[in-house]
């Protein structure tokens, strides 16, 4: 076994035993949140493991670091030892310890010690943190990335986590159950809930109508279709808890699971970011990363998601979740020569689970589906065509069809979802037509795009403002059109105006083309043409676009929708501060100036993210957890 190998084993080993002492409660393995002493001791051991991978991940660096503090004492030890009395007195401690050390060294015990225990152990230290190990964390900047993006992402996760606990960190409050309770229905070999309607709401005339449903039990929010309870959200994230029923019978709230999905999609985001710059961008320093996958993982909505782990965010992280993984495993199987099958197999099944969590995201899935076959055949893949269409299209096939298939034997047909028979505030079967509807276009644009948050004179400072009106001109919403807390992207994530750098790139490499065939002189574009950039941009544009859509359209206005094209927007966000950091390369003070600007922008975007977190959808950390809220306004207010 390598010693890379040995060290991610450290590193893996550390984190499993801390989150099982951690998360021992949620996982079935305690009865209770008591911290008893085997808790205590398992606890210890991951932290130690931790320790020591991090110790050894880090040798290098502070070892370089702390050189020239090891120089100045080194020198001005050497001159105190030169002094004359200084010189006398070393003179005979030395004499002394070479005589009582001969003695020691000859007492049987200590000699056995150092022959079978302390020697091997100094050779295996050395082994371990030797001096290529060393040289093999800190020789390129590819794995200083990596390093920073461990240690950042340890900061992400745990702010994860004390955002879904409301700052209590092991103890979790709880939202709903549905996804837990989909995944018991398909145990049972049934695609509707265990849990029986009230026989009531089959005695109405009009059953979606909130008002004449008064008084009944219902389950919030779901199908009732045919005297059975449905959920309209994707199945995907109800398969992954029933993989988790192999090994706990405990319920896994909403909670757990968006805790968990939102930290999946951060993870291949971050991993993403990393394989893009040492492929594409692989001149640039490791300190290039660090503000790429800090915004990765605290663009607004993502911390939003957190302060309310309900349903609807477990299904718009699960879509994001399979889809960023989708992404990241077509980089890393068509970035290699030949492209790897097995992995695009592996994609095409990522994006089935997306679109199966997410059903606005199906357009975005065939798009780069698409985008990828077209990347194929430019490389001059064509004969091998026929491979990577069924590596890719075989599961993207068969999960719509499968989609397709749930539908029918739910809703008797194919192109039913459920949500016109959901039982909500809005009889959305009477109004169906509206669900989706071209009015929906201006109201949702501008409180997408432009709608502003409000201001506080104490923490957390700024609140979203409650959407529904025009900034830019008066138009008149829909009767039945609706808006909750939301606001815009732009006043919210300004970093995303970098995504315009990848729009020009594009125009200019089509411009190149166009006198490419034209026969023209080719003009001295700074750009170098690469067709894997090309692609990611083409892939990642025109996917945020068609994720967009959707939610333009939608009757309804959220935050949380807005996870649906964040991550993407932020992936090409980075490429464009990367090609703008490499275009002005040969001009260091315009790129210093470039650097500072974004900095700024990712900075005041992480701020204004993670303050509206903390206000959230449901104010849960002033109902929650009021103690920690009160304290934290009294801190952080002047």
């Amino acid at each position: 076994m390598g010693k890379r190998s040995l060290l991610g084993i450290i590193g893996l080993a550390g984190l499993g035993v801390t989150g099982l002492a951690l998360f021992a409660q949620k996982l079935g393995i305690a009865r209770s949140n008591h911290w008893g002493f085997g808790r205590v001791m398992v606890l210890g051991t991951g932290l130690v493991l931790l320790l020591l991978f991090l110790s050894i991940l880090t040798w290098g660096f502070w070892q370089k670091g702390s050189d020239r503090l090891k120089g100045l004492i080194r020198n001005g030890f050497q001159a105190f030892l030169r002094l004359g009395f200084v010189q006398r007195i070393l003179a005979v401690a030395q004499s002394g310890r070479l005589s009582l050390e001969a003695g020691w060294n000859r007492f049987p015990p200590v000699k056995w010690t150092a022959n079978h225990l302390q020697r091997p152990f100094q050779a295996a230290l050395r082994n371990l943190c030797g001096s290529r190990t060393r040289q093999d964390l800190g020789s390129s900047h590819g794995r200083r990335a990596a390093l920073a993006a461990v240690c950042l992402g340890v900061i992400i996760i745990a702010t994860y986590v004390w955002f879904v606990s409301v700052g209590r960190w092991t103890d979790w409050p709880k939202t709903t159950n549905y996804y837990d309770r989909l995944a018991a229905a398909f145990w049972h070999g049934q695609p509707s809930l265990l849990e029986k309607p009230d026989p009531a709401l089959a005695r109405l005339d009009d059953p979606y109508d909130f008002n004449s449903r008064h008084g009944i039990p219902i389950l919030w929010d779901v199908s009732y279709y045919n005297g059975k309870y449905f959920l309209y959200w994707g199945p995907a994230p109800a398969l992954i808890l029933m993989g988790a029923r192999l090994f706990t019978a405990r319920e896994i709230g909403d909670q757990t699971l968006v805790f968990a999905l939102v930290s999946g999609t951060f993870l291949f985001s971050a991993l993403l970011i990393l394989a893009l710059r040492k492929r594409l961008f692989p001149d640039l320093s490791w300190k290039y990363v660090l503000p790429a996958i800090l915004i990765a993982g605290f663009a607004n909505p993502l911390p939003w998601l957190l302060n309310r782990p309900a349903i609807y965010e477990a299904a718009i992280a699960g879509g994001q979740f399979f889809l960023m993984a989708g992404l990241f495993l077509c980089f890393t199987a068509i970035e290699r020569q030949p492209p790897l099958h097995w992995v695009l197999a592996l994609a095409g099944v990522c994006w089935v689970l997306a679109m199966s969590s997410r059903l606005t995201l199906t357009p975005a899935v065939l798009f780069l589906v698409a985008s990828t076959g077209v990347y194929l055949v430019i490389q001059g893949k064509r004969k091998e065509l026929l491979k990577y269409a069924l590596a890719m299209g075989l599961p993207v096939g068969a999960g719509l069809a499968g989609m397709l298939w749930y539908n029918k034997i739910r809703f008797n047909f194919w192109f039913e979802f459920g949500l016109r028979y959901s039982l909500t505030g809005l009889n959305y079967h009477k109004y169906y037509n509206e669900a989706f509807s071209l009015g929906n276009f201006l109201p949702n644009f501008n409180n997408y795009l432009i709608n502003p948050f409000r201001t506080l004179t104490i923490f957390p400072y700024v609140k979203p403002d409650w959407g529904g009106r025009l900034l830019l001109f008066y138009f008149k919403a829909p009767v039945h059109y609706f808006s909750e807390q939301v606001s815009g992207l732009i006043p919210t994530l300004p970093f995303i105006i970098i995504s315009l750098i990848p729009i020009v790139y594009l125009l200019r490499a089509g411009w190149r083309r166009l006198f490419q065939r034209s026969g023209t002189q080719t003009p001295a574009w700074p750009w170098i043409h690469n067709g894997l950039k090309e692609w990611i941009f083409i892939s990642l544009l025109g996917a945020s676009f068609l994720a967009f859509l959707p939610i333009l359209f939608f009757i309804t206005a959220n935050m949380r929708y807005l996870a649906d094209v964040v991550p993407m927007l932020v992936l090409l966000s980075i490429l464009g501060f990367w090609s703008g950091a490499d275009l002005l390369a040969a001009r260091p003070a315009l790129r210093r100036l470039w650097i500072a600007l974004v900095i700024v922008l990712v900075a005041y975007s992480i701020g204004v993210s993670l303050l509206l977190a903390v206000t959230g959808n449901e104010a849960r950390f002033e109902n929650l957890n009021p103690v920690l809220f009160k304290q934290l306004e009294h801190w952080l207010t002047p």
